[in-house]
């Protein structure tokens, strides 16, 4: 074979006679090996054959008979002829679907993390990518929602009007104020932690959101308890601490991870939500029992039903 054949050169060797094929072929007869008898493996009946034009080779041993072996080698011969004969079916370019586009881009985003991380760690470690450290950020959120779960359920069993805890329901109150707490510090401190994990967090400081809340609570504090006579209790400093925080994670993200108009419609979020929570610290003392039992857990939910928008975005 001195040249390359293309499939018009299989498709004339495959209509060629069967004698005329024969011609073509090298032919060589050595003794099959397996089971014996019936001189399966006492003479000299497997057949190899190879078609010397194409470098076609087939071999048979299935038969006792070398006539029929040859036979054989000779339909495996043109059958593969054949196959390599048809032309080969046209390939049509294709415009990529959304969804590999989408794929390639978070590989090569991947990537380009790895490769930024191995040139500015000083230990030729690598840090946290960018999908990693959002999921962590994620799982910190699902644990600010399980706090606000454990939170209402503690207020649900001190708060109601009328109830009176004592014996074991109280010790499982205290469990379940403890696990909140726990949940929320935990759930804080992961997301805070993978966020200066992130590709690019060296550019995003979260000190402005720090003072930001800091100073929204000084005037909160005096404004509500000026003007409307609101006692100044821990859930204002909770909802102020929260919104803060939640900001300031929509705005490392926003840097790396997820859209500015995803980010946008966070920060809305936060802001709705954080302005319902005080509008509800603010009207708690000002209702009836009832009233008031419900307006103490909607900021709850609110900042459970936020944790899990958010941990669901990520």
């Amino acid at each position: 074979m001195d040249k390359m054949l293309t499939y018009r050169d299989y498709a004339r060797y495959s209509r060629l006679s069967t004698d005329e094929i024969y011609a073509q072929c090298e032919v060589d007869a050595f003794r099959a090996t397996g089971p014996g008898g019936q001189g399966v493996n006492t003479t000299d009946s497997a057949v190899r054959m190879r078609h010397v034009p194409t470098g076609i080779v087939a071999t048979s041993r299935e038969q006792r008979s070398q006539l029929q072996n040859r036979l054989s080698c000779l339909a495996k011969i043109r059958a593969e002829l054949e196959r390599r004969g048809c032309p080969p079916k046209v390939r049509h370019a294709t415009k990529p679907t959304k969804a590999s586009v989408r794929r390639r881009l978070e590989s090569k985003r991947c990537r380009s993390d790895v490769k930024k991380r191995r040139r500015t760690s000083g230990n030729g470690g690598l840090a946290m990518s960018a999908s990693g450290a959002a999921a962590a950020v994620g799982r910190g959120h699902v644990l600010l929602a399980v706090c606000c779960a454990l939170y209402l359920a503690w207020w649900a069993l001190f708060f109601r009007p009328g109830s009176h805890i004592e014996g074991p329901l109280y010790w499982f109150g205290v469990v379940l104020i403890l696990g909140a707490a726990a949940c929320g510090i935990v759930g804080c401190f992961s997301a805070a932690a993978a966020l200066s994990q992130l590709p690019g967090a060296e550019a995003f400081s979260p000190i402005p959101y720090f003072v930001a809340g800091v100073v929204a609570y000084l005037v909160l504090a005096f404004v509500t308890n000026r003007f409307f006579g609101r006692p100044i209790t821990t859930e204002l400093m909770l909802v102020v601490a929260w919104c803060a925080f939640e900001c300031a994670v929509v705005g490392a993200l926003s840097f790396v991870d997820i859209s500015q108009q995803r980010a946008v419609v966070l920060y809305v979020l936060v802001g709705v939500l954080a302005v319902a929570s005080l509008v509800c610290y603010v009207l708690y003392y000002r209702l009836d029992p009832w009233p008031a039992f419900y307006d103490g857990m909607a900021p709850l939910v609110s900042v459970g039903v936020a944790a899990v928008i958010i941990a669901a975005s990520v």
